[in-house]
């Protein structure tokens, strides 16, 4: 129960006002209201009026001059009015959508091949670099990586790398003809699962140009090897070689 006395007395004053744009009504204006014995004053947006025989007053207005709360709950439409002897019921919150987890983006981690990290098994007629300087393919100078001896006729070199099964998911490397080289050529390199003969992949040398080696390794392999082979007639002979090679897995 709310404590207090409510009068109401009437001055009036008719307005005609649109309570809709299809239908009018008419306002009276000029009713006064006492609280305990004190007249309310309202601003215009809450001023009582009459209208078709009913008087209405200014909720929030009338609850404050009887010192209770008043709170509108816009998303179910009601009032609530609290004398302090009912809790006043929350509105009622939207549940927010849970965030969804961030995904973790793969780090990509790479392994030269000149790194101690791997055994190299045996290898047959490989220049390792920086050990022996530095090479040229297509105008680009390498200071790691593997090459060829300058060789007239078929050379073939080749070395068997350990890697222990650690996961890498592929090699990658610029492979290219290395300085003059005679008019009749070819060179290729290859990579297979030493273990099993399988090929995984290989790329030809063009001239004047780099290639990238870029080979898919199954995530079980155990070794790998790697074989250049060349072929030359005339006297420049051939040379080809394997810069900034690297093994990569994912972290």
């Amino acid at each position: 129960m709310v404590a207090g006395f409510l009068l109401a007395t009437l001055l009036l004053s008719t307005v005609r006002v649109l309570a809709s744009p299809s239908r009018a009504i008419t306002v009276t204006y000029g009713v006064n209201i006492v609280v305990d014995g004190t007249p309310q004053n309202f601003t215009d947006d809450m001023m009582p009026f009459i209208s078709e025989g009913r008087t209405f007053l200014p909720v929030r207005g009338i609850a404050q001059a009887l010192g209770v709360d008043v709170l509108w709950d816009g998303a179910t439409s009601t009032v609530y009015i609290n004398s302090g002897a009912i809790a006043t019921p929350s509105p009622i919150m939207p549940t927010p959508e849970p965030t969804p987890a961030a995904t973790p983006i793969p780090i990509a981690v790479r392994y030269y091949l000149e790194s101690d990290l791997f055994s190299t098994i045996s290898s047959d007629g490989w220049n390792r670099h920086p050990e022996n300087g530095s090479f040229v393919i297509a105008g680009v100078t390498y200071h790691r990586g593997f090459s060829t001896n300058n060789s007239m006729g078929s050379n073939t070199v080749s070395a068997t790398f350990d890697i222990f099964g650690r996961g890498f998911a592929r090699l990658s490397g610029d492979f290219g003809y290395i300085g003059n080289r005679s008019v009749s050529t070819t060179g290729s390199i290859t990579v297979t699962d030493a273990e099993s003969g399988r090929f995984l992949g290989g790329v030809n040398a063009i001239s004047g140009q780099i290639e990238v080696l870029d080979v898919q390794i199954p995530l079980s392999t155990q070794r790998i090897t790697i074989r250049m082979d060349t072929w030359a007639s005339g006297i420049n002979g051939a040379q080809v070689g394997l810069g900034d090679a690297f093994f990569e897995t994912f972290r």
